[in-house]
């Protein structure tokens, strides 16, 4: 052989003369390498080295094989690729955004991806009517203003880049492009589509890209340690849909907007979406979560349509959670629903101008799995930005280890200056929607004030009356129990003051403790009740029984709630002037001793039968 031979994919060609290619070349010094050749393709000199045989797949992606003449050495001659980058115009692609480049681009893929470059698509348009598979590492790298995957005429239901199918891929990375489909095709990104575990997809790494109007924007199952960042997923059917065991992930400043379908999330552990854009979403839910744990930290969400998200459902085994840290919501309300009854949620630090509701569609949760408990660490929600609705309406076990209900680590006051009516169950906490009326149930709650001007009320319908007993700021949690039957299907709390709350838990149960009030004449409160049916002669014994307050009430006429009256008082009732008690009950009598008299407390000072300050 003594004409120097161009082969590309195995098909010789033509038109490249002898003295055109080697008209400069020379051997290497060690011969194992021909230098300083050149061809019309690349325009470049370059150089080769000596080989004995073409390999097995002979794919000749940025490698070009020649026919090594007999001066130097014979075989044949692999084609060197500077600095490890190649375009995928030396394997055929025309990248002019009209002609289907699919076959040569797959080629290009493969040869780069066996050979170690680098794939640089940067500026470049390519239209691609197939999915391009990616089944082992590579770098692909282009630029989101100026490189466009077209996908716009592929065939109903494929994918677009296919990110394992029968392999595994670790330390792929892609760089930089806007990717276009049609909204009857499959996945822009689909990882691990076999959803094999021992074909995962690790480590990988997708950034600066621009998917729009795909029918799924990203779907991936069985895939680990990936992160997505400064993506656009616009005008998608769907933006995501991860799992099952899609862990380990992150989303950094990527946006979801403007979607109809809900995102979702099964068996997936630890995604975590950072400073992250929401928006424009028709869909029932934002992100729907089963079986999942994840996090939105420092999120902006903006025409949420109904559920920003939803938490668990009702047929899941293990549990869910959710964490929101910071973030900030535009809507008039932020809405987040849990859906199960093992739905953890913790919400931290969210924006002052964020209005935030949390609500519970589940009935009747299983006291025989680990009960919904919603936790809020904050010190920086401002009044009347969060809003729970909250049932936990359940036949939950009352025992020291409280199964259920609100565990809150301090909210902010939901201000009684918006509340429109006594009927509004979107101002304080919603502890049920779904009682039945005449039937009894208990409030068990612990929380104290922050500052001791806060007053808290329960609102049952249209009835509003103060009967909370909360610590003071400087006091331990302590639990309470108040007893009541059901005179309408809502229950809620509102609390004024423009300082914190600090709940420890609260929750609603029925038929607990006491045992059966409608046929018990004895219960036990820290107060009496002002809603509810009573009989005369039923007693209510102190809950929490210390010096200066009455042991008991007993109700002297029947009614709804009947006229009650103390039973008693706790504490001395005669001693020295330096001895009188501290009270809080107005009427409290005490004899004093060293001035020989009865006095009475009138919630300020004492004062004598003669109504003179003693």
């Amino acid at each position: 052989m003594n004409d120097l031979e161009l082969y590309n994919n195995g098909v010789p060609q033509n038109g490249l003369s002898t003295s055109s290619i080697l008209a400069n070349a020379f051997l290497s010094i060690d011969g194992t390498k021909v230098l300083n050749m050149y061809d019309k393709y690349s325009a470049i000199p370059f150089n080769g080295v000596i080989i004995p045989i073409l390999p097995s797949f002979y794919m000749v992606d940025d490698i070009i094989y020649f026919n090594n003449p007999d001066k130097f050495g014979g075989g044949y001659i692999q084609r060197s690729v500077d600095f490890n980058t190649v375009s995928p115009k030396i394997f055929g692609c025309v990248c002019d955004g009209v002609t289907p480049d699919h076959i040569n681009f797959q080629i290009a893929v493969n040869t780069c991806a066996e050979m170690g470059y680098k794939l640089d698509i940067t500026g470049l348009k390519i239209k691609l009517n197939e999915t391009i598979l990616f089944n082992s590492n590579l770098l692909l790298s282009g630029n989101v203003r100026s490189t466009v995957l077209d996908f716009s005429s592929i065939t109903s239901g494929k994918d677009y880049l296919l990110i394992s199918d029968g392999a595994n891929v670790n330390g792929f990375v892609f760089d930089g492009a806007r990717i276009i489909g049609n909204l009857s095709s499959g996945s822009a990104l689909r990882l691990n589509k076999q959803g094999v575990i021992d074909l995962a997809v690790t480590d990988c790494s997708f950034k600066n890209l621009r998917i729009e109007s795909s029918g799924i924007g990203l779907k991936g199952a069985y895939s680990q340690c990936n992160i997505f960042e400064n993506i656009r997923f616009q005008g998608c059917t769907k933006p995501f849909e991860l799992g099952p065991q899609f862990n380990n992930t992150e989303f950094i400043r990527c946006s979801f907007v403007s979607h109809s379908a809900t995102n979702t999330m099964t068996n997936c552990e630890g995604i975590n979406f950072t400073s992250c854009n929401h928006a424009n979403c028709t869909a029932t839910s934002h992100i729907n979560s089963f079986q999942s744990y994840f996090s939105l930290i420092n999120y902006y969400a903006e025409k949420i349509s109904n559920n920003f998200i939803t938490v668990g459902s009702s047929n899941q085994v293990n549990e869910s959670s959710c964490t929101l840290i910071g973030g900030k919501s535009t809507d008039s309300l932020l809405k987040i629903q849990l859906a199960g009854d093992r739905c953890p949620i913790l919400i931290k630090n969210p924006s002052p101008n964020s209005r935030v509701i949390v609500y519970d569609g589940i009935a009747n949760l299983s006291p025989s799995k680990y009960t919904t408990r919603l936790e809020v660490d904050s010190s920086l929600v401002k009044s009347d930005n969060f809003l729970i609705k909250w049932d936990a309406m359940a036949d939950l076990n009352m025992n020291p280890a409280f199964g259920g209900g609100l565990n809150v680590r301090t909210i902010n006051s939901i201000s009684t200056s918006i509340v429109k009516n006594n009927t509004d169950t979107f101002n304080g906490i919603l502890l049920s929607n779904s009682l039945v009326v005449g039937n009894p149930y208990v409030i068990v709650y612990s929380m104290r004030k922050t500052l001791s001007n806060n007053t808290i009320s329960l609102r049952h319908g249209t009835i509003s009356s103060q009967v909370f007993k909360i610590n003071e700021p400087d006091e331990e949690f302590e639990t309470r129990y108040l007893p009541f039957i059901a005179k309408d299907v809502n229950m809620a709390i509102i609390w004024a003051g423009r300082e914190s709350i600090e709940f420890n838990f609260i929750g609603i149960t029925k038929n607990e403790f006491p045992s059966d009030i409608t046929k018990s004449s004895v219960m036990k409160s820290n107060t009496f009740p002002s809603i509810g049916s009573y009989s005369k002669g039923d007693t209510i014994v102190q809950s929490s029984p210390s010096g200066g307050v009455y042991s008991g009430w007993q109700c002297a006429a029947s009614g709804s709630p009947g006229i009650w009256r103390p039973t008693g008082q706790i504490g001395e009732i005669s001693g020295t002037t330096a001895a009188r008690p501290s009270v809080s009950i107005i009427g409290y009598y005490f004899f004093d001793i060293t001035i020989n008299k009865p006095i009475w407390w009138n919630g300020t000072v004492w004062k004598d039968g003669s109504g003179i300050t003693v």
